[in-house]
């Protein structure tokens, strides 16, 4: 897996994230796009990849939880949680604001059979669907 990061012309940094986490045979990964551009937002996008990395834990809510908490006062993000389970061959997803999960190869998800939850405090939804 690889990930790719391009900071907007004239700038050396950027405020997007990208983290990519061997967790207990699982992969956790987190897309964050901090608002603005440049240092600042650079320095917002490596706060929340610290956090993410130290508090590492499958249950997503209480990862995008705490970094709400982290968050606030800052430029603020959109952000998105993946955690892939191997052995399961499934994924939860968790995002806010513009992020997403999409499949790539086979065919498409039928999101009437995806467990969904919502919460309604913070706006997220999470999902449970078999990668097949």
């Amino acid at each position: 897996m690889g990930v790719y990061n391009r900071p907007i012309p004239g700038e050396h940094v950027s405020g997007d994230a990208i983290l990519v986490i061997d967790f207990k045979g699982s992969l956790l990964l987190e897309i964050a796009d901090v608002s603005g551009h440049g240092p600042k937002s650079h320095e917002v996008s490596a706060m929340i990849s610290k956090y993410i990395a130290d508090n590492v834990c499958r249950d997503l809510s209480v990862l995008m939880t705490g970094l709400h908490k982290v968050l606030v006062g800052t430029l603020g993000a959109a952000a998105g949680l993946l955690l892939l389970d191997i052995a399961s061959q499934t994924f939860q997803s968790l995002g806010i604001g513009n992020t997403g999960a999409n499949r790539c190869v086979g065919e498409f998800w039928n999101f009437d059979d995806v467990d969904r939850r919502y919460f309604r405090s913070c706006g997220q939804s999470i999902c449970s669907i078999p990668c097949l």
